[in-house]
């Protein structure tokens, strides 16, 4: 069970939770079971159970903050998974999960996602991925747009996961323009692990 608990005020309507409780993630997931769109593009056939999402935190393999508005509501939280280590068991590379919750989408999201994700960086986390069903358009556009998140389209990737225990196609976005290459080579990793197809490089 998580029990660490830490937090500091982002700004005057946001606080940035670091370290959630198993009550913050048990919520997380009932607000993510609750929204069809996250239902029918997030929980991918590889996606962690509940129970897998807190192991992984509990063991580093995934890193999760969210943010919260005054009232203790979430706003939006973030995770990365598949993370790859340096020499000195540093988290560099990582793949991105978030969640939004609907009535705070807009500004206040975006100014809680770059929250989020400056914090990745501040811990070491310089190479930051995202891989998005093909047909989850509003996620695409959250991610690309300039005034959103600003991420750089990688490539499109067919039979990149499954849905449902069938092939599903997707698109790879990375962080930084400079990543791209990285980010390429980090999907095809990710394809082989998960005995599917693969890009040439």
């Amino acid at each position: 069970m998580v029990t660490m608990f830490h937090e500091y005020v982002a700004d005057d309507t946001l606080q940035l939770v670091t370290a959630p409780t198993y009550k913050q993630i048990a919520n997380l997931w009932e607000l993510r079971l609750s929204n069809p769109c996250e239902v029918q593009y997030a929980f991918a056939d590889v996606s962690p159970t509940f129970h897998e999402f807190l192991a992984g935190m509990e063991s580093s393999e995934i890193l999760c903050a969210l943010t919260e508005d005054t009232t203790g509501e979430i706003v939006t939280a973030a995770w990365l998974h598949d993370l790859e280590q340096d020499r000195q068991k540093i988290a560099r590379m990582g793949w991105l999960g978030g969640y939004a919750h609907p009535k705070h989408r807009g500004q206040h999201s975006v100014m809680a996602s770059h929250l989020l994700l400056n914090y990745f960086e501040e811990l070491g986390v310089r190479h930051i991925h995202a891989s998005v069903h093909v047909e989850n358009r509003p996620t695409q556009l959250f991610l690309r747009c300039k005034s959103m998140l600003g991420f750089t389209k990688v490539c499109d990737y067919a039979n990149w996961t499954t849905f449902g225990g069938e092939p599903a196609d997707f698109v790879i976005y990375t962080r930084h323009p400079q990543d791209r290459r990285l980010a390429w080579t980090c999907a095809n990793q990710l394809a082989a692990k998960r005995s599917l197809s693969t890009l040439p490089l």
